[in-house]
């Protein structure tokens, strides 16, 4: 794995404290990232991780872009390794990286197991930290797009997502649903443009919660 951690370059920790109500343990780095650690027995070798940057899809102005880039980022691997690549990397092992663009952040998430939180970890760095561009996601996502729209066309759901919500919300873009048009009108140029500066500046905390006794 090509973004494997080394351990002398641990990151210094700026503040750690444990909250006494709960076995919560918050630690804040010095470069500013921030992680929450909840120690539980719910599932024997059960860990969630999930990771919150940024501000989300309210940062995009465009209910197309928004929803190309949950679909296209992330979906390729990563910069050093395609997605077969992956595959073959965490074969045997319990790791993923999940990316959806909600409201108030972009979030990366997954499930694990204590043995492989490490690589856990060096794979959500790796996504954040050196992302693919690659078209090939966004090209499978615009072949399925004429069936989503034709699914829409006959299901009850359709005409009150394209039509009821934006007249109920006065045209706001975060309650569009995009047309044909738009979708494909949008190039893995543009989902750079927007996320690439959030990656590298944005604020970002990491949640674990399980078997981490």
């Amino acid at each position: 794995f090509a973004y494997a951690s080394k351990p002398d370059e641990k990151g210094a920790i700026a503040t750690d404290v444990v909250d006494t109500d709960h076995p919560i343990r918050h630690v804040t780095f010095e470069n500013g990232v921030a992680l929450h650690v909840f120690p539980t027995d719910f599932k024997k070798s059960q860990v969630m991780v999930v990771g919150l940057l940024g501000h989300g899809g309210l940062t995009a102005g465009d209910a197309a872009l928004r929803m190309v880039a949950g679909e296209a980022y992330g979906s390729t691997g990563v910069a050093e390794h395609d997605e077969d690549e992956l595959r073959r990397l965490t074969a045997g092992r319990v790791v993923g990286v999940g990316f959806d663009v909600s409201e108030d952040a972009f979030t990366f998430g997954g499930a694990t197991t204590a043995a492989d939180l490490q690589f856990q970890f060096e794979l959500l760095s790796a996504y954040l930290e050196h992302p693919s561009w690659r078209e090939t996601a966004l090209e499978r996502f615009r072949k399925q797009i004429p069936q989503l729209f034709e699914m829409m066309r006959v299901q009850p759901t359709g005409p009150m997502t394209q039509k009821f919500l934006p007249a109920l919300y006065d045209g706001d873009w975060r309650f569009k649903m995009p047309t044909l048009d738009e979708i494909n009108a949008i190039g893995m140029d543009r989902v750079k443009a927007w996320l690439e500066p959030q990656l590298a500046h944005a604020p970002f905390s990491v949640c674990v919660v399980g078997d981490v006794v």
